[in-house]
Order: C-alpha cells, then structure tokens, then sequence
C-alpha cells in the first residue's frame, strides 16, 4: 500500500481495503467524489473541481496498474449550465485484492476467536466483606 506515488491513492486503497470488507469479483464498489473529498481532505487544494477529479482519475488508474483494481468507471453528474455537481465512480476489485481482502479478514476473525475465550467469573458471596464466606460456605 505505501508503494503508491500519491497520497490519494495510498488513502483511496486504505479505504477499499477497509470498506470491502467481503469483497467479491462480481461485485461493485461506489465512491463518490463529494464523499472522497469530504472524508479525505485531500482534494481541498484544487481551485476547480475538475481538477480533483483528474487527480482521482490518475489515482484509479494507479490502482488499476497496481493489481488493485480490475477496472473502474466514472459517471459524471451536470448540473445546470453542465456544472459538474458530483462523480460516481464503480470500482470493480481485482482477484488478487480480492483474495487478500478474504485473507486479512479470516486472519481477524481467527484473532477475534482466540481472545474470546471463556473467563472464569468469580462470584462474591452476601456474606462478610472480609471473604469468609466463598459460595454459601463457611471456610
């Protein structure tokens, strides 16, 4: 993840990692410019929008080349005038992903198992406080 040559696409990846949480090769991934540019903070920069999303688009393709992805495609949504209001773009993952995304997730279940074991409850009984009486018995 940290061989990508921007930071959007480092943050891009991270997010695919953690939101395709059981990523499948049939199945889509929508990001949404508004929502890329609001939750990374990365896009801030540009003066025109359509300037962030070539910045996306460079990054996609980077994620493409890198195995990440299959393929994506951008859907542009006009406004009045052809004012660009927001992109959508489906991402399609690729198999390798795909199988690193059911790896990382059977490792974290396996790790979940083992630190849910049963603890053993210890049970304080009614009577004194100084412990005399452990499970209705005087000892």
């Amino acid at each position: 993840m940290m061989s990508h040559s921007t930071q959007l696409a480092r943050w891009l990846h991270k997010q695919l990692v953690l939101k395709n949480t059981f990523a499948e090769m049939s199945k889509r991934f929508e990001m949404r410019l508004s929502t890329i540019k609001r939750d990374s903070g990365l896009l801030d920069g540009y003066k025109r929008s359509r300037d962030g999303v070539d910045a996306l688009e460079t990054a996609f393709a980077e994620l493409t080349e890198r195995g990440v992805l299959m393929s994506y495609k951008r859907e542009d949504v006009p406004g009045p005038r052809g004012k660009l209001l927001d992109v959508i773009f489906d991402l399609y993952p690729n198999v390798e992903f795909v199988r690193e995304v059911e790896a990382a997730n059977k490792r974290k279940t396996d790790a979940e198992k083992k630190t849910h074991l049963p603890h053993r409850v210890e049970q304080r009984d009614a009577g004194g406080s100084d412990g005399s009486r452990v499970g209705g018995r005087m000892q």
